[in-house]
């Protein structure tokens, strides 16, 4: 950088009545502030590694005299307004004010997807009927061809059947009620074990098939056997996302209501209050008038009664 001295223009006139003209400054003694490049690399000038820290350390929080500490340079504002300084510092707010819109834009997209997700694709619970729903009598299903129901306990395969009736020395300890269970079959309505019921069965799905649905995991708990799939609170979600877009215009530009709402009372209630208290304000006022009338006459009474008591 080059400085060179700059004085105003002389005007042309006599300074007093007897002075002598005053002489002109030279055009090379005006003043010029010219950032001169550098001789080497001109406008291209790279960053030292300190100055390349430095400007990553303005990047977090803006802050030039704590930048330099944490870089290990002397506070000096000459050095911020180099041009290479100065380039690199835009170019890292630049990217920080596009990493910042990424980011919202992200967190935009995981609420909308929590919210629009369908719990159903992570688990769900079936109801499905339960062993004795229906068994069947296997010797009138021979003979006749026909189901006729009664409510022993159903195996799924003649392998399960074989396996209970070798490990009770022949016998079926609940019944015969035949095989071809599965639980996707519905309940029956008439089983007196489960009332028409069923059995209850919480069922976790592959997570590898999840579309959206998986933003909506929180997160898996295991206990007893069982996997529970703990989901994100889907109204709590809804908040949040119409806070980011504002929605709530109230919030965003800091209204106030002009009352205050305690004890769950909403504004349909405060405005009744307030139009009975104006409804009223007659029949308060006879009220008032009266209730003074009373003192009055009272007053008036014993003023009147006071000489009597008086001459008794």
């Amino acid at each position: 950088m080059t400085l060179k001295k700059e004085l105003p223009e002389p005007e042309n006139v006599q300074k007093g009545s007897f002075g002598p003209r005053a002489t002109p400054i030279p055009d090379e003694a005006k003043l010029r502030i010219t950032l001169e490049k550098d001789t080497e690399t001109g406008e291209t000038k790279k960053l030292t590694f300190q100055e390349e820290t430095l400007c990553l350390e303005f990047a977090k929080d803006n802050n030039w005299i704590r930048a330099c500490k944490r870089a290990g340079l002397k506070t000096s504002t000459d050095l911020r307004m180099q041009p290479h300084i100065r380039k690199r510092l835009e170019e890292l707010h630049a990217l920080k004010t596009a990493r910042h819109a990424i980011e919202a834009e992200a967190i935009t997209d995981y609420l909308f997807n929590v919210l629009t997700a369908d719990p159903n694709e992570l688990a769900e619970v079936v109801t499905g009927a339960c062993r004795y729903c229906w068994g069947y009598d296997i010797s009138h299903f021979a003979r006749h061809g026909e189901y006729k129901y009664n409510h022993h306990y159903q195996f799924r395969t003649k392998d399960e059947q074989k396996r209970v009736k070798d490990a009770n020395n022949g016998k079926y300890p609940n019944g015969n009620g035949g095989i071809g269970y599965t639980k996707d079959r519905a309940p029956n309505p008439e089983c007196p074990y489960c009332d028409g019921r069923g059995e209850t069965n919480y069922i976790v799905k592959d997570t590898n098939t999840f579309s959206n649905a998986r933003f909506l995991i929180k997160g898996l708990k295991i206990q007893n056997g069982q996997i529970e799939v703990q989901t994100h609170d889907k109204l709590k979600a809804a908040d949040m996302l119409l806070r980011t877009l504002g929605a709530y215009e109230a919030d965003n530009k800091q209204k106030n209501t002009g009352f205050t709402i305690q004890g769950g009372i909403d504004a349909e209630t405060v405005k009744l209050i307030q139009a009975g208290a104006h409804a009223r304000e007659d029949e308060v006022k006879t009220f008032a008038d009266n209730r003074l009338a009373e003192l009055n006459a009272r007053l008036i009474n014993g003023a009147t009664d006071e000489p009597d008591n008086q001459t008794t």
